[in-house]
């Protein structure tokens, strides 16, 4: 039992679009689909609605120039394909990645981020100005400027000027780690250098979020910045062993701090997470003697030896560091 990643979202499956003319053109349009109603089911409507139209453009484009220039050296392709990155009642988001090759030397690859909430009562497309205070604007630009820098480097390039223009701000989509910008084939550097991804945890983001909208209350139902109670350890022998309900519970904070119960004491520390990374700090703690036999140590303890962490709807599991083991919690008050 090794558990690595933060788990997808659930309740809803892919969908194809095809069309295509021998020697001519061949399209494929994926979108999602699901028998759930309210934003969930708004997205995945949009998400069809949207591959349907892309699909369209495509076809009149590839129509309009084969009747001027006659049958193409190569065949025209396009494939649209959606991914769902956040599938909850508070916020759904996906990200669409366009390739198409229209003649020429190479395809050319697009990437377009959707996240709709509810705002006064309606299902919207978020912009960014839904999500954060625009006076900080100029925080989560540096955040980004500094992810695309590194990409540069690792490519050689340390010297190219990256600008974020403020309307490059809304192409986003919104996941458990945080939200990922998505930049086109050149947008940050050259054609050769392909698209741009710019993730940002939600702990770095902090600062910037409004107090309340549609990605904060996700955040708080849907991540591992929520608050829970811990139910079992499970040895990596499959060993099973269950403590008092009530007694062990764990906050982990979107400012970055932790706090919580540990049988007759409380106490307080630092998280930081980072993808499926899970670095927890013990600080301080009240002085309360425990009986004889509580998990109290022990608790505290696995709490310091905590590496990595896998979200599994309202269950969250921390393994511990060297296959020591695995720490199940359960949310406390789970959203709908």
């Amino acid at each position: 039992m090794s558990p690595n990643a933060l788990d997808g979202q659930e309740g809803y499956e892919y969908r194809s679009l095809n069309l295509s003319r021998k020697g001519y053109y061949e399209s494929t349009a994926r979108y999602f689909s699901t028998n759930q109603t309210g934003l969930r089911g708004a997205s995945a409507s949009r998400s069809r609605v949207m591959a349907k139209a892309a699909q369209t453009e495509f076809f009149q484009q590839a129509r309009g120039a084969f009747e001027s220039l006659g049958r193409p050296t190569a065949p025209w392709t396009s494939d649209w394909k959606a991914t769902v990155t956040a599938f909850a009642p508070e916020l759904c988001s996906f990200m669409v990645e366009i390739r198409e090759y229209t003649g020429g030397a190479h395809a050319n690859t697009n990437l377009v981020g959707t996240t709709m909430g509810v705002v006064a009562g309606q299902a919207v497309n978020l912009k960014w100005s839904h999500v954060a205070d625009p006076s900080h604007d100029a925080i989560v630009k540096h955040l980004i400027v500094d992810v695309v820098r590194a990409k540069k480097a690792r490519m050689g390039d340390t010297e190219g000027q990256v600008v974020i223009p403020d309307l490059a701000l809304d192409n986003f989509v919104a996941s458990p780690y945080g939200i990922t910008w998505l930049f086109g084939q050149g947008v940050m550097g050259s054609e050769a250098e392909g698209p741009t991804i710019a993730k940002i945890s939600w702990q770095e983001l902090a600062p910037a979020l409004k107090g309340e909208s549609p990605v904060t209350r996700y955040v708080s139902r849907n991540t591992i910045l929520s608050d829970w109670e811990f139910v079992e350890f499970q040895s990596m022998d499959d060993t099973v062993e269950r403590v008092p309900q009530g007694l062990f519970t764990l906050r982990i904070g979107l400012d970055g701090t932790m706090s919580g119960r540990v049988d007759v004491n409380r106490f307080s520390g630092a998280a930081r997470v980072r993808g499926s990374e899970l670095k927890l700090t013990v600080g301080a703690t009240t002085r309360a003697m425990p009986l004889p036999g509580s998990y109290h140590d022990r608790y505290l303890k696995n709490l310091t030896d905590v590496r990595s962490a896998v979200l599994k709807g309202d269950e969250l599991f921390l393994a511990l560091k060297v296959d020591a083991g695995i720490m199940r919690f359960r949310r406390i008050n789970p959203g709908p």
